[in-house]
């Protein structure tokens, strides 16, 4: 047992720079180092959400050890991570040194159990270890896109259209009710648009699990009842405005007659009601006045206008007050009935799209990682002790959570069950994060998890989940990261100075952006801040915003930065798209942190257009498209016109159109005749003349294959995927590459660089929630318990007003988040480009009125009495020349020329020269006997693997649907295997079992079927369905040999085979 506290689950608060990995790197290796065994590292779990972070924690780990096992000492940075875990461990140096040796050693041997991944990948883990407990097929592949099979299940759904009743039905109507809102009637838009907001939110799933329920007849039910609500509502209130535009009509009189005018008085309050006006139900203070003073009429009536409006004034009032009334108390159901009716119809096809995902995930053997989560959830929300946690939390002692803030419900409550077993045995457990860094509430992450531990939030979560809150009250300890050692003071200054004035004027804010000045080392100058601002309309149409960057960029290499050193961030994808075509004009190169977009490259977008061509030769738009990218890729733009389609090449056969355009000739039947890929191979290399593809290309091929793999060779089904996906696919490249970075925000978060310019900084907050839940409104009604309301401004006068008012709340908080990481990013330099403000809505105070990035800057500037209307450029910090270090620059550069030179072509050869395929296989082949030598092998290695008794390999079912005869088969000899391996007599004595163990050596894995080990002692097993070979005695020695190198005593290697058992010894 080691590293335990009083107070063992520490919640560290950090903030940007703050040290964040460098504090989990500590706590990970002091308790490796104050633990009794080399191997201790088995038993710590480290969370994180992305693989870049997940790769750096392992990366600094293993360095650091390294180091500090070192003869010659260690580097600056873990000299002063060493010094800190002397401190806080009171271990010697020389301790240290020794026990790092060990531990590295063990790492390296075992490193598969070197338990540091995204959360993603450890619920995966999870999942595919218990299969077969949540009833799934335990050979799953694991699929990433789920808009792709959404999109596939919407397609199944509308071919519904004119076979299934109801869905013709309730497509139509949800076409109507779309138009009537001026969207996009087409029904798969639409309903793919609808169902990808609503399904895969995990805040949706149990009131979707709810209505999914509900049958064709319940539904028309409710809304014929929604209906109902809706027409009594407005018949009440329009009846009575009736009632009261007569009797005004009756006596003759103008509107402008009676107080507040025409536009503004009593008369024209019920004549929007008349209308249905719903926007106007609530009558304006001006009215409510006039009439609880009793005075209707306006001051420049005459007398015997006056006289005619007092003699109805009681009547108009009466009627005023019954509609006002009404209106006061039942607006909220009305508001919420008449929204709900809009949304239906689509609502109702929930269950059919869901239906449909399931469907494809079965017959494909797949399973969306979107689905993972819930899986858990369901077993963990349901069972005191969960099964699926029950080794699992003992193998684990010490939990480990990064970027906590962006943690989701669900993740949250199944990793709790984890967490509160480790601090039930008295072990060390730490969360980090930053509520101020909260940017993915879009993708589910929750940032009051965080800021309302130790308490679990929702207040509202399951009873079980609850329970384990009092475990995290009585071990709860709050330590604070608030240094921030990445940027130069001047940047920091700024930056405590502008997030702690947004605090002050905006209680919104207050609760997360109170302790937002930090600390640093004042010697650590040569910051500078730097504010643009450009006229009030200024958009990327105009050169305005390109001009400047160009400037800045050129000013940083005079000033000896690197375009590596340089990232420019925007608010939205489009916005760098921009960027990269300006920059890629003036031939600076782009890169991204993960790629270069593949629908970029314009060979890619010609060989898009060719197949367009190819699949609608006469369409007027794939011709148009298909002289365009032609011209574009030969860099021949100045011809667009001299060769605009006429009508003569408009109905010219395809093969002459081509020939017309291009000067080439192809056989457009061979083509035709060809799968997609090799369709795209042709174009390639006989069309484009491309024998050697570069990147762009060779990412563009891979996805064509792996869609005609899982889609088939559809060209039309491709190109529509394509659109939807294009801008998801990308090239990998090296970081090191000399080119400015480009990225969003969001994918800034957790990145430094010594430049960052923040372009068309001008992003206005955006509410992220469209729908919202309403409860109860249909009284007494549990097959309907929720409605679904689209969310706008009216829901401010109903009883979703708190929840409305919280999603404002919430997402003026994202906007300020993505500011304090957008400025938190830079080391050295930080540029802003931004409109000006107009002068109406420039204000002291930010409270009220919609926010933008650029008011808070021009509120910053006001606030600071620095604003002036002729002043374009405003400055914070002092300019200073960069140095590079030159032998880390010289390495940095010669690397780049070798990665260059890699990646600047591929050869692409053609298969169909190479292979020949004969027609004779399936005489030749002994189908049967291959499914014995292979197949055997696979599925009985795997029942091997995840046995733990002969009965657990009886009870095993039949989940890959293998004929019955091969099944029982396969179950025999496995269960002969494990009888010959007398396991069950080494766990009767003591020892434990674990299942490929994986050792890293020597860049290569090791990987024993079985390990059963007692204290230091190990009986090393290898399970053989084949026939006996030297090289399976080699295997095993050598699995011998390694566990004796890591400081095992192996006692015996056992070589498993269906006629006999070799015991190797020691």
């Amino acid at each position: 047992m080691s590293y335990k506290t009083n107070k063992n689950f520490v919640v560290y608060r950090s903030s940007a720079g703050s040290g964040k990995t460098f504090t989990l790197v500590k706590e990970f290796i002091k308790l490796l180092l104050t633990a009794h065994s080399a191997d201790y590292f088995r038993h710590i779990l480290a969370i994180t959400f992305t693989n870049k972070a997940s790769a750096e924690m392992k990366e600094r780990i293993l360095n650091a050890l390294r180091e500090f096992a070192a003869e010659n000492g260690q580097g600056e940075k873990n000299t002063h991570l060493l010094k800190q875990i002397e401190e806080e461990t009171g271990l010697p140096e020389k301790i240290i040194k020794e026990k790092s040796r060990t531990i590295l050693k063990a790492i390296l041997h075992q490193y598969s159990d070197f338990s540091i991944s995204t959360i993603d990948k450890f619920t995966h883990r999870v999942v595919r270890a218990f299969a077969r407990d949540l009833h799934l097929p335990v050979n799953f592949e694991v699929y990433l896109d789920k808009d792709d099979i959404l999109e596939q299940a919407v397609d199944l759904l509308i071919e519904q259209i004119g076979e299934n009743e109801y869905i013709t039905q309730t497509l139509t109507e949800f076409a109507i009710s779309r138009m009537e809102e001026e969207k996009s009637w087409s029904p798969r838009i639409s309903v793919l648009e609808f169902v990808k907001t609503i399904l895969f939110n995990e805040n949706n799933e149990s009131k979707v699990e709810t209505l999914k329920k509900a049958d064709f007849e319940k539904f028309k039910m409710l809304n014929e009842h929604l209906k109902r609500v809706t027409e009594n509502f407005e018949h009440f209130i329009s009846s009575r405005a009736k009632i009261a535009l007569s009797k005004i009509q009756e006596k003759g009189l103008n509107f402008s007659c009676y107080a507040g005018g025409e536009s503004k008085g009593l008369p024209k309050y019920f004549t929007y009601i008349v209308e249905g006006r719903s926007e106007n139900y609530f009558p304006t203070d001006t009215v409510c006045t006039m009439v609880s003073k009793q005075i209707l009429y306006a001051t420049k009536a005459n007398k015997e206008e006056q006289e005619v409006i007092k003699e109805i004034t009681p009547e108009l009032i009466r009627l005023f007050n019954e509609i006002n009334g009404h209106v006061t108390q039942n607006y909220s159901t009305y508001y919420i009935a008449n929204s709900a009716q809009k949304h239906l119809y689509a609502l109702s096809l929930i269950g059919y799209v869901e239906k449909y995902i399931n469907e494809l995930q079965s017959e494909n053997n797949l399973l969306l990682l979107a689905h993972f989560n819930k899986l858990i959830n369901d077993v963990v929300i349901s069972e005191p002790v969960p099964f699926i946690y029950e080794r699992m939390g003992e193998h684990y002692h010490h939990i480990m959570i990064d970027e906590f803030q962006d943690t989701s419900v669900l993740q949250w409550q199944n990793l709790l069950p984890l967490v509160e077993n480790s601090l039930a045995g008295g072990y060390f457990n730490m969360l980090v994060g930053d509520a101020k860094q909260s940017i993915y509430r879009w993708r589910g992450g929750v940032s009051e998890q965080f800021t309302e531990l130790p308490q679990i939030y929702p207040p509202d979560s399951p009873e079980l989940i609850l329970e384990k809150e009092a475990t995290l009250q009585r071990n709860y300890q709050e330590k604070k990261l608030s240094s921030n050692y990445r940027s130069c003071c001047e940047i920091i200054d700024f930056n405590n100075q502008f997030f702690s004035l947004i605090a002050q004027s905006s209680e919104d804010i207050q609760s997360l952006y109170k302790e937002v000045e930090q600390t640093f080392n004042p010697k650590n100058t040569g910051g500078y801040v730097q504010i643009n601002l450009f006229p009030q309309k200024t958009s990327l149409a105009e050169e305005d915003y390109f001009l400047k960057l160009n400037e800045i960029l050129k000013e940083l290499l005079v000033d000896g930065y690197s375009y590596k050193e340089i990232a420019v961030i925007t608010s939205t994808n489009k916005e760098g798209v921009s960027v990269a075509d300006y920059l890629t004009s003036i031939k600076i190169n782009v890169i991204s942190p993960d790629s270069l977009l593949v629908f970029s490259s314009l060979a890619v977008k010609w060989v898009i257009a060719t197949l367009k061509l190819l699949s609608t030769p006469y369409d007027i738009t794939s011709r148009v498209v298909f002289i365009k990218s032609y011209l574009d890729y030969m860099n021949m733009p100045e011809k667009l016109t001299a060769m605009a389609l006429t009508t003569k090449k408009a109905k010219l056969p395809i093969k002459k159109f081509i020939k017309e355009i291009t000067k080439d000739e192809i056989e457009v039947e061979e083509i035709t005749s060809l799968s997609l890929p090799e369709q795209c191979e042709y174009i390639i290399k006989h069309f484009l003349k491309i024998e050697n593809h570069d990147a762009y290309l060779l990412c563009f091929v891979d996805a064509v294959n792996d869609f005609s793999k899982r889609s088939g060779n559809d060209i039309p089904a491709f190109i529509d995927w394509w659109n939807d996906s294009a801008e998801r696919i990308s090239v990998k490249i090296p970081e090191n590459t000399n080119a400015v970075t480009l990225l969003t925000v969001h994918k800034s978060k957790g990145l430094e660089f010594p430049v960052v310019i923040y372009f068309y900084a001008n992003k206005r907050e955006r509410r992220q929630k469209e729908f919202f839940w309403a409860e109860n409104v249909l009284k007494n009604d549990i097959t309907f318990p929720y409605l679904l309301v689209k969310g706008n401004k009216a829901l401010e006068d109903t009883d979703l007003a708190d929840e409305y008012k919280l999603e404002a709340t919430q997402s003026k908080r994202d906007l300020v988040n993505e500011m304090y990481v957008a400025f938190t990013r830079p080391v050295n330099r930080l540029y802003i480009l931004c409109n000006r403000i107009p002068e109406s809505k420039k204000s002291s105070n930010t409270e009220g009125g919609s926010f933008s990035v650029n008011k808070f800057i021009s509120n910053f500037l006001l606030k600071k009495e620095l604003f002036n209307n002729e002043q374009n450029q405003y400055t914070f910090g002092k300019k200073e020349k960069f140095k590079q270090n030159d032998k880390k620059e010289k390495d940095k550069n010669k690397n780049e020329q070798i990665i260059q030179q890699e990646l600047e072509f591929v050869q692409s050869a053609n298969w169909q020269q190479k292979i020949s395929i004969s027609r004779q296989a399936p005489n030749e082949w002994n189908v049967l006997d291959y499914f014995d030598a292979r197949t055997y092998g696979i599925l009985i290695h795997r029942l091997l693997q995840e046995a733990d008794s002969a009965s657990s390999i009886q009870k095993v079912e039949n989940a890959e649907n293998i004929s019955p005869e091969i099944f029982k088969k396969i179950i025999e000899l496995a269960l002969l295997l494990w009888e010959k391996s007398e396991i069950e007599k080494y766990l009767s004595s003591g020892y434990t079992a674990r299942s490929e163990a994986a050792i890293l050596s020597h860049s290569r894995l090791y990987i024993p079927d079985k390990v059963l080990q007692k204290e230091n002692i190990v009986v090393l097993i290898d399970f053989k369905t084949g026939e006996k070979q030297e090289k399976h005695i080699t295997q095993v020695k050598e699995y011998m040999a390694l566990y004796k190198q890591m400081g095992y005593s192996v006692d015996k290697g056992l070589l498993v085979y269906k006629n006999e058992t070799i015991e190797l010894a020691s």
